[in-house]
């Protein structure tokens, strides 16, 4: 049997508090937790494993913006033109009437 470590040690690999360690291993959602009375131990390789799932489900395709430039079916050129949706968004003027464009128009006026 390999070495056991205390759920402070765990919190600090998954990057969660102790009680979030704790909920998941109550849930059966971490595995190597093992209870013995009223202390909790972690194997941790078990838990590097199981971080790894984690990251590895997590992880988008590498490809999916490329494919968008490419213009394969299913994605939207909008979504290439990002950058110059959001250019047109802050170069836009506030609409009258807003706080923005009052500030705007009261600091003019006193300046």
């Amino acid at each position: 049997m390999g070495e056991r470590v205390r759920k402070a040690e765990v919190a600090r690999m998954l990057a969660v508090s102790p009680r979030t360690v704790l909920d998941m291993a109550r849930a059966g959602r971490l595995p190597g937790a093992c209870q013995v009375g009223s202390i909790w131990t972690f194997d941790p390789d078990k838990v590097r494993a199981f971080i790894a799932r984690q990251e590895a489900k997590a992880l988008c395709p590498q490809t999916s913006f490329s494919a968008a430039a490419s213009g394969m079916p299913g994605f939207t050129r909008a979504v290439v033109n990002d950058e110059s949706a959001y250019a047109r968004a802050i170069s836009r003027k506030p609409a009258k009437g807003s706080r923005a464009q009052k500030r705007s128009s009261s600091a003019a006026a006193s300046g």
